[in-house]
């Protein structure tokens, strides 16, 4: 008794120094990959809108290629219709479940594009393997986008890649009405060794509340602001320069950044202020399933106490 009572007191003061979240990345659903026939003739391809053949070619050179988010920037010359430019973003800052392009090098390209007579329209970018649908903060970004381009639409397609130059592309459509976006799963595109064809796919389409993406954007900027205020005290606390308190501040997003990563796939379902509870659990042997279960549910910090030393 003495010792599981020294175990606990242990573990709490390690905790008083804070929490370890466990980051667990949470897998998509390969149900989508295993669809039954029926639910896979449901789609019907919308050909409205084409990619040029170069653009679908130079996709196999840098989305087609590279590891999961990564991507770039889209564009028209003429008709918005017809994509037929794209701009790879071999500067962006990424995660393994997040893709952030370099806003200094897009907004360089953006500007070239504008004095061209060019038509911003759109983002690509892959994602992990099976994870077919846009994330939540992937439709929050395109309603920024719409905002500022002011337009009433914006091209998000998804890839999926072997890293071979082989890809599938899940065009989808966002439109921006009164108070919702509309998202839509337009065509799936396979690239195959040489040529391109449409493949069945199950029908998407689904609203979101902009009221309730402004919120969820809030809130970011919000955490983003504590963040950078946190940053500046604990500096100011070491006596840190410029240089120093620049690299703090890198860090600190980055370790942000994959936590928002890992947990990206559930934030639309589950509250933040109940994903932020800390689970305490003494003795985890026979617990082990029991909190695999909570992590892949997306909560993420925990406390595990054990009196084996491992």
């Amino acid at each position: 008794m003495g010792k599981m009572i020294k175990v606990i007191r242990r573990g709490l003061n390690h905790a008083v120094d804070g929490l370890d979240g466990i980051m667990n990345y949470f897998e998509c659903d390969s149900n989508e990959n295993k669809m039954s026939e029926m639910e896979v003739k449901e789609g019907v391809p919308d050909k409205g809108i084409q990619f040029s053949r170069k653009v679908l070619d130079s996709f196999r050179k840098n989305v087609g290629k590279y590891r999961a988010e990564t991507g770039g920037m889209l564009a028209s010359t003429s008709d918005s219709k017809i994509i037929d430019k794209c701009y790879f973003d071999k500067h962006s800052k990424n995660t393994s479940g997040t893709f952030y392009y370099d806003v200094e090098t897009m907004s360089e390209v953006f500007r070239n594009w504008k004095s061209l007579g060019y038509e911003t329209n759109g983002i690509y970018h892959s994602h992990p393997l099976g994870c077919i649908r846009p994330s939540y903060h992937d439709i929050s970004t395109a309603l920024l986008h719409i905002r500022f381009l002011g337009i009433n639409y914006f091209y998000l397609p998804i890839f999926q890649n072997d890293r071979r130059g082989h890809y599938t592309l899940y065009f989808y459509v966002v439109r921006k009405y009164e108070n919702y976006i509309n998202v839509n799963l337009e065509y799936v595109l396979k690239a195959k060794e040489e040529e391109y064809e449409y493949i069945p796919f199950k029908k998407w389409n689904h609203d979101y509340s902009i009221r309730q993406l402004d919120s969820y954007r809030e809130r970011i900027d919000h955490k983003e602001k504590q963040d950078k205020e946190r940053t500046e005290i604990l500096c100011n606390s070491k006596g840190c320069d410029n240089g120093e308190k620049d690299k703090e501040v890198n860090i600190m997003k980055k370790q942000n950044d994959n936590v928002s990563a890992y947990f990206k796939k559930v934030e639309s379902l589950y509250p933040n202020h109940v994903l932020d509870k800390v689970i305490v659990c003494v003795g985890t042997g026979g617990a082990r399933s029991a909190l695999e279960n909570f992590a892949r549910s997306g909560f993420r910090n925990f406390i595990l106490i054990d009196a084996d030393e491992v």
